[in-house]
C-alpha cells in the first residue's frame, strides 16, 4: 500500500473460531492496523423508532455494519515485523483497517493460530428420518470446542468464566462426546479449591471479580453424582469428597426448623425469565430471604446425589445420613410449595409464581411418585402460563421429558436449534431471538446439551451403575423409525446402537464393552460384552396413545384396539342429527362414569352411567340410561363406526355376515344375538358378547358417502319413558388390557384470572368493533370495473395505478348456500368485521343434485341461495374468489370409466388434465357454476366484476402425487407414452434411454426428472385449455391461478408462466388427530409465530414472483392453540411488509345454520372463527395492519 493509503477489509471466517491473529508487516512507519473481531455483523432496525441494530442471518453481509473489539498494531518501519496480541480473540467476522502512514507498507502475511483444548467428538447420533439433527449436532460440537480451553468457558467472546450452573451442563455434554475426562476433573478441582470457609463456591471462577451465590453452589454439588456414574477415577474422586461434604454441610447453617433453606447468602440466581417475580434472575421469593422451591429442590437433589456418591465409594453410614436428610426435606417442600388448587408447585411461599423449573425439579427428585407424579407431569406439559425455562434450564426440562417418556416434546423443542442453523449460526446461541431482541452471545456452551439428550434420551444409552460398570440402553425414538448412535465408555471402547423400529418391534444391534440391559416397550433383554442382536422388544406406545388397551373416555366412550374402534352412546331425534355423550371424564367415588346425552328439537336430557370391570383381554361394560322425561327419539344406541379399510370380516354367533358390495344397501343385518365378532385386516379380532340374546343392527354407510359401517346395540324400551332406566351390558373381549387412566383429560375451568365471555360475531353498526371504515373498499363491488393483475398487484380496471388489497374469509360446505333471507345480514357482519373479500370453498358439491351420477344437475334451491349470497357480497363491496373444482364426486361411469362407485376428490383432480370424460365433466360444471345468470345481479359469475380471481383446481400440484399413482389411473399411460415418444424423436440425446414405464418418483434420477418435465408439459396444456375455455366460451376475464399448494415443487415456475397470480395456503397448528381423522381428541402444538421463524406466512413467502400478485387464500392458526390470537397479527404484518395482494382466513364457518343463521350457537373449533373471540380480535389487528396500511411495505424484498 502506498503512503497515506487506507484500506478496510471484512473477513468471513465461515465458522466460529478462537485464535491468535498474527500479522507480518514490512515498512509503513507511522501507520497502523486495527484488527477487530465480532460474532456477527449487524444491520440497523427498519423501524426508525428503534435505535438498535440487529444481527439477523450470521452469514449475510450486505447492508450490515461492523461492531466489535480487537487490537491496534502500530507500525515501526521494520521489515517483516510480527504483530500478535497476548490473548486469543474469537468470533465469526474480522475487520481489518490498515493505514500506511508516511511511507509505503507491505502486509506480508495474515494468519490465525487456533487456540483451544483438542476436544473431538468421538460419538455420533444419526437418523435418516430427521437429517436436520446433524446440523444441530454440528453447531453444538463447535460450541463445546470453542468453550474448551485450559478450562471450560461459559462463552469465549464475553466472560470466559466457569459458572457452576453452566459448567454442570457442560460436563455432562462432554461425557456424551468423549471418554477424555481431563476437563471434567479440572472443572470440579477448580471449584473445590475455590471453596470458602463456609463450604460455598464462587458464583464465577476463576475471576479477579468474584460473585457469590448459593444457588450455583447447589449446582456444583450435582457434578459429583454425574461423575460417579460416567467416569472411573476413584482415587481422584476420593480426594474431592471432603470438599463435597464440607459444601453440603455448610447449607445446614441456612436450614429453618422445617428443614427448608432460607436466607441464603449472595445472589440466588436461578434463570433468566422475562416474567414478574424473576427480576434480576433471582429465584422467586428468595430476594428478601424467603424460601424458594427451586433452591430447596436443588438442595434435595444434592442430598440424594451425595448419598449416591457415598454408596459408590463404600461409605454407607454417610450415605444413610444424607438420605435421611433428603427424606425429611421432601414432605417439607411439598407442604410449603405444592398448590393443591392448581395441582402445581409454586416457586415462592406465597404461591404467586408457577414455573416449568419447579415442576421439573420436583419430578426429577421424586417429591411425588406414581400417579401423583404423572399428574404433575401432565400439568407441566399442559399448563400454558407456566414461567418458561431458558435455553440453559431446559436441560432439566428435557431430563423430565425423558423420565416420563415424551421424546416427542424434546424433538419438537429442537426447532429452536434448527432455527439457529437457519440463521447461519455455526455455534449455539445464548438465548432465542425474536423481533426486537438478539441473543447477546453467539457461542454459549449451555446451549450444547442436545448432544447429551440425543445420545442418552433418544438413543437411551446411560450408565446403569457407578463408574459405568453396567449400561442400560432404553431408546425413546418418538417419531424416528431408525437411529444409529454411540456413547463413550471410560474403557475407551464406545457403546454403539444401530436400531430400527417397525411392526411393533425394535431390531438391530447393541455393541457394548460392559454388561447391561436393553429395555423397550416393557420388556428387557440382558446385554453381554460384545455385539448383541436385538429383535424381540416391542416399542413403547406413542405419547398419548395406548397399544392393545381399552380406554374409557368422556361421554361413555370406550376406545379399543389402539383407537381402531370407539364404542359410544348416541341419540338422534326426528332430524336424524346424532349427538354423543358429554361429561363423565372420570369415575366418581363409586367408580361409576356419569355422563349425559341430549338430542335436538327440545328433547329431554338423558342421565347415563357406565360401570366398568376388567376381564381377561378386555372389559365388561354396564350402561344405564334414564331420560328426565318422555323422549321421542329416532335412534338411541351404543354404536361403533368401523372403516371398511380397516376391517375384514363380521360374524354373528359364528355365522359370517357379508358386507354389501353396492352403494345402495344400508342396513344389512338385524337380529337378537349373543356374540358379534369383528376381524380387522391386521388379524386382530374384537368380540362383543351378551349374557342373553341382545338385539343388534348393522348398517353400511356408503349410501351416505361414508366408507364405513356401523354396529349398533339399541337401547331397549322404545318409546322411552321419563324416569325409567334401561340397561345395556356386554363384554368387550380382545380389546386389550383395561386402562382407566389414559383417557382422562385435563379439564381447564375456573382458573385464576379467567373470565367467561359470551361470544357472538354480530357487530353493532358504529361501535368500536365496526371496522367497515378500516377496509377502504367502496360498494358495490365492481364499482371501478373488474379486477386485473398489473405487475405485482391487483388493480381495478377503471382505477389504474392504484394497488388493491383484499382480506377475506372462506365459507365452506353448506355455508355457501345459507337461507336467502340471512345472506344480507351475514355479509354486513363481514363488512363490519373489516373484510372486503370472501372465498367460496367446497361449494361445488352443494350446488348440484346429490342423486345425479355426474354431479352436474343443478340443485335449484341451493343455486338460488348461492346467487343471493353473491348478490349480497356485490351490494356491500365484498369481492369474490373461488375454485372451479374443489370436491364434487361424480361416479366413475359418468365420466366414461368402467368402475363402481364415485370418484374420490384426488382421483378427479389427477384425471382432469388428461382424461377427456373428466375434462368434459369439469367444463360442464363450469358452465353451470360460472355461466348461469344470477337472478339478483342479472350477470353470470363469469361476467361478475367483483370476481377477483379464479383457481382452476384447488390444491392440485401434479408433482405432489407419485408417478405410481398416475400409473393406476386411465389416460396417464397414453399421455406419458405419447409425450415421451415425441421427445425421443425430437431430442434423442436427452430422452433416448428413458424407459416408458412409470418411474417410482419424480426426483433423484433422470427417469424421474423426465417424468417431471412431462408433468410440466401437462400443466401448460391444461392451463392453456382452461384459459381458452373460460375466456372464449364463458367470457370470464378474471385473473387465473392454479398455484395454491405444495409450493416447493419445480412446477411452480411452469405455473408462473401459465397463470396471472400466485396463490398458496398455510396452516399453523393444524390439528393432529389421535383417533379417527377429523374427530377429537386432537393434538395442538401451540406454535408461536413470533418465536418460531418458519411458522406461518414466512413458509410461503418464497413462492412469490414479483411480476404477479401474491395471495394466500387459506391460512389459519388453528384452535385450540393458546397462541392462535397471534395469527392475524403475524400474517397481517407479514403481508403488509411484503406488499402482498390478498389474505383469506380459513374459515369463517362450514355451516349455514351454525355459522350464518345462528352463529351464537357455534362452539369454538380448530378452523372456524365465527364464534372464536380470540381469533376475531387477532383478525382485527391483521386487517388494520394489512388493509388499513398500518405497516408500510419494505423498500426491498
Amino acid at each position: 500500500m502506498p503512503a497515506g493509503e487506507k484500506r478496510r477489509i471484512r473477513w468471513d471466517l465461515d465458522r466460529y473460531i478462537c485464535a491468535y491473529p498474527e500479522a507480518v508487516v514490512s515498512g509503513g512507519k507511522g501507520g497502523r492496523m486495527s484488527w477487530c473481531w465480532a460474532e456477527s455483523l449487524r444491520s440497523p432496525s427498519k423501524d426508525p423508532r428503534d435505535k438498535k441494530s440487529y444481527k439477523g442471518n450470521r452469514s449475510e453481509w450486505k447492508g450490515k455494519g461492523f461492531w466489535g473489539f480487537g487490537d491496534t498494531f502500530v507500525f515501526d518501519g521494520r521489515a517483516r515485523a510480527v504483530f500478535q496480541p497476548p490473548w486469543f480473540r474469537c468470533g465469526r467476522w474480522c475487520e481489518l483497517v490498515i493505514e500506511a502512514g508516511d511511507e509505503p507498507v507491505v502486509v506480508e502475511d495474515l494468519s490465525l493460530v487456533e487456540s483451544r483444548y483438542p476436544l473431538a467428538c468421538e460419538t455420533a447420533f444419526e437418523s435418516p428420518d430427521d437429517p436436520a439433527l446433524a446440523d444441530v449436532q454440528r453447531i453444538a460440537v463447535r460450541t463445546m470446542q470453542m468453550c474448551s480451553h485450559e478450562m471450560l468457558f461459559d462463552c469465549p467472546f464475553y466472560e470466559q468464566l466457569m459458572y457452576p450452573g453452566d459448567t454442570r451442563v457442560q460436563l455432562n455434554v462432554l461425557s456424551s462426546m468423549t471418554s477424555d475426562d481431563a476437563l471434567i476433573r479440572r472443572a470440579i478441582e477448580i471449584f473445590d479449591l475455590a471453596r470458602h470457609d463456609d463450604g460455598s463456591v464462587p458464583f464465577n471462577y476463576p475471576s479477579r471479580k468474584v460473585q457469590e451465590g448459593a444457588s450455583y453452589t447447589l449446582c456444583y454439588l450435582g457434578m459429583y453424582p454425574d461423575y460417579v456414574m460416567n467416569h472411573t477415577d476413584r482415587d481422584w474422586l476420593r480426594a474431592r469428597l471432603p470438599g463435597m461434604r464440607d459444601t453440603l454441610s455448610g447449607f445446614e447453617l441456612h436450614e429453618r426448623a422445617d428443614g427448608l433453606l432460607a436466607n441464603l447468602p449472595g445472589w440466588s440466581f436461578l434463570d433468566w425469565v422475562p416474567r414478574p417475580g424473576w427480576e434480576g434472575g433471582w429465584a422467586p421469593g428468595s430476594r428478601d430471604g424467603g424460601a424458594n422451591a427451586e433452591l430447596n429442590l436443588f438442595y434435595l437433589a444434592a442430598l440424594q446425589g451425595a448419598a449416591q456418591v457415598e454408596d459408590a465409594m463404600g461409605n454407607p453410614h454417610l450415605a444413610a445420613h444424607w438420605r435421611a436428610k433428603a427424606a425429611r426435606l421432601k414432605p417439607a417442600i411439598a407442604a410449603a410449595f405444592f398448590d393443591a388448587k392448581r395441582g402445581l408447585f409454586a416457586s415462592d411461599a406465597a404461591h404467586t409464581v408457577f414455573s416449568e423449573h419447579a415442576q421439573c425439579l420436583a419430578l426429577l427428585t421424586d417429591v411425588f411418585e406414581g400417579e401423583r407424579a404423572q399428574a404433575l407431569f401432565d400439568r407441566l406439559v399442559s399448563t400454558p402460563d407456566l414461567c418458561p425455562t431458558s435455553v440453559y434450564f431446559s436441560y432439566y426440562l428435557f431430563e423430565t421429558y425423558f423420565k416420563f417418556r415424551r421424546p416427542d416434546l424434546f424433538l419438537k423443542r429442537l426447532d429452536l436449534w434448527k432455527g439457529y442453523v437457519k440463521l447461519g449460526a455455526t455455534t449455539c446461541l445464548e438465548e432465542p431471538e425474536y423481533p426486537g431482541h438478539d441473543s447477546r452471545s453467539d457461542c454459549h456452551a449451555w446451549g450444547a446439551h442436545p448432544l447429551w439428550f440425543l445420545r442418552t434420551g433418544v438413543a437411551g444409552i446411560r450408565s446403569d451403575a457407578p463408574f459405568f460398570a453396567r449400561v442400560k440402553v432404553a431408546p425413546q425414538p418418538g417419531p424416528l423409525s431408525s437411529l444409529r448412535a454411540s456413547y463413550p465408555h471410560p474403557s475407551g471402547k464406545p457403546i454403539a446402537v444401530d436400531l430400527s423400529f417397525a411392526d411393533g418391534r425394535a431390531r438391530g444391534t447393541v455393541t457394548t464393552p460392559v454388561a447391561g440391559t436393553f429395555a423397550f416397550g416393557g420388556e428387557t433383554v440382558d446385554l453381554v460384552p460384545g455385539v448383541n442382536r436385538i429383535g424381540s422388544a416391542k416399542p413403547a406406545p406413542a405419547a398419548g396413545a395406548a397399544a392393545d388397551t381399552v380406554v374409557p373416555m368422556f361421554g361413555g366412550r370406550l376406545v379399543a384396539l389402539s383407537g381402531k374402534a370407539t364404542f359410544e352412546p348416541r341419540v338422534a331425534s326426528a332430524n336424524w342429527c346424532f349427538r354423543g355423550g358429554y361429561e363423565g371424564e372420570a369415575p366418581d367415588a363409586d367408580g361409576v362414569y356419569r355422563f349425559k346425552l341430549q338430542a335436538d328439537d327440545g328433547q329431554p336430557r338423558i342421565d347415563a352411567a357406565l360401570k366398568l370391570r376388567a376381564i381377561d383381554g378386555g372389559v365388561h361394560a354396564d350402561y344405564a340410561f334414564t331420560p328426565a322425561a318422555d323422549a321421542k327419539l329416532n335412534a338411541f344406541a351404543v354404536s361403533v363406526d368401523l372403516p371398511y379399510a380397516d376391517w375384514a370380516a363380521l360374524t354373528v354367533d359364528g355365522q359370517a355376515v357379508a358386507f354389501p358390495t353396492d352403494r345402495k344397501t344400508g342396513g344389512f343385518f338385524r337380529g337378537d344375538v349373543r356374540e358379534v365378532r369383528l376381524t380387522a385386516k391386521d388379524g386382530k379380532s374384537l368380540a362383543v358378547r351378551f349374557a342373553a340374546p341382545q338385539r343388534i343392527a348393522v348398517q353400511s354407510n356408503r349410501p351416505w358417502g361414508h366408507e364405513n359401517f356401523t354396529v349398533s346395540i339399541p337401547v331397549p324400551g322404545h318409546p322411552h319413558k321419563g324416569g325409567v332406566t334401561q340397561r345395556i351390558a356386554f363384554d368387550l373381549a380382545g380389546a386389550g388390557r383395561f386402562d382407566p387412566q389414559t383417557g382422562r383429560p385435563v379439564v381447564v375451568a375456573d382458573l385464576p384470572g379467567w373470565v367467561p365471555v359470551a361470544a357472538s360475531p354480530w357487530v353493532k353498526e358504529g361501535s368500536a368493533l365496526d371496522f367497515s371504515a378500516v377496509r377502504k373498499t367502496d360498494a358495490p363491488a365492481g364499482k371501478y370495473g373488474r379486477v386485473v393483475a398489473k405487475g405485482g398487484h391487483f388493480e381495478f380496471e377503471n382505477l389504474p395505478g392504484v394497488p388493491q388489497r383484499f382480506y377475506g374469509v372462506n365459507v365452506c360446505g353448506s355455508a355457501n348456500v345459507p337461507p336467502e333471507d340471512s345472506a344480507d345480514r351475514f355479509v354486513r357482519t363481514l363488512v363490519r368485521s373489516g373484510y372486503n373479500a370472501i372465498r367460496f370453498h367446497h361449494h361445488d358439491g352443494h350446488l348440484v343434485d346429490k342423486s345425479d351420477p355426474a354431479a352436474l344437475k343443478p340443485d335449484e334451491k341451493a343455486l338460488r341461495r348461492f346467487d343471493a349470497l353473491v348478490a349480497a357480497c356485490v351490494k356491500h363491496g365484498v369481492y369474490i374468489t373461488t375454485d372451479v373444482y374443489v370436491s364434487r364426486t361424480p361416479t366413475w361411469r359418468s365420466v366414461g370409466i368402467d368402475r363402481d362407485g364415485k370418484m374420490s376428490m384426488p382421483d378427479f383432480k389427477s384425471l382432469v388434465p388428461v382424461h377427456k370424460g373428466t375434462w368434459e365433466n369439469y367444463k360442464a360444471f363450469a358452465r353451470l357454476f360460472l355461466g348461469h345468470v344470477n337472478p339478483f345481479t342479472g350477470r353470470t359469475l363469469a361476467e361478475e366484476p367483483a370476481l377477483i380471481g379464479l383457481s382452476l383446481v384447488n390444491e392440485n400440484p401434479l408433482d405432489g402425487v407419485t408417478p405410481q399413482t398416475y400409473a393406476q389411473l386411465p389416460g396417464w399411460k397414453t399421455a406419458w407414452e405419447k409425450w415421451l415418444a415425441a421427445q425421443k424423436k425430437a431430442k434423442p440425446e436427452i430422452y433416448g434411454d428413458i424407459p416408458a414405464k412409470f418411474p417410482s418418483t419424480c426426483f433423484g434420477n433422470r427417469h424421474g426428472s423426465a417424468f417431471l418435465v412431462f408433468l410440466q408439459a401437462v400443466e401448460r396444456h391444461f392451463a392453456k385449455s382452461v384459459r381458452a375455455f373460460l375466456r372464449d366460451e364463458l367470457g370470464c376475464r378474471a385473473p387465473l391461478t392454479n398455484m395454491n399448494c405444495y409450493g416447493t415443487f419445480s412446477s411452480q415456475v411452469v405455473r408462473h408462466d401459465a397463470y396471472d397470480y400466485t396463490d398458496t395456503h398455510f396452516y399453523v397448528d393444524h390439528p393432529r388427530f389421535l383417533g379417527p381423522a377429523w374427530s377429537p381428541p386432537v393434538v395442538s402444538d401451540g406454535v408461536n409465530p413470533f418465536t418460531t421463524p418458519c411458522a406461518g406466512a414466512a413458509r410461503g413467502a418464497g413462492l412469490r414472483f414479483f411480476d404477479r400478485p401474491f395471495t394466500i387464500t387459506e391460512f389459519n392458526f388453528c384452535g385450540p392453540s393458546p397462541v392462535r390470537s397471534c395469527g392475524g397479527i403475524a400474517t397481517g404484518a407479514a403481508a403488509a411488509l411484503q406488499d402482498w395482494s390478498g389474505l383469506w382466513r380459513f374459515a369463517w364457518t362450514h355451516s349455514d345454520y351454525f355459522g350464518i343463521v345462528h352463529p351464537e350457537l357455534e362452539s369454538v373449533g380448530s378452523f372456524d372463527i365465527v364464534n372464536d373471540p380470540i381469533q376475531r380480535i387477532g383478525e382485527r389487528a391483521g386487517i388494520a395492519l394489512f388493509l388499513r396500511g398500518d405497516v408500510a411495505p419494505l423498500a426491498n424484498a
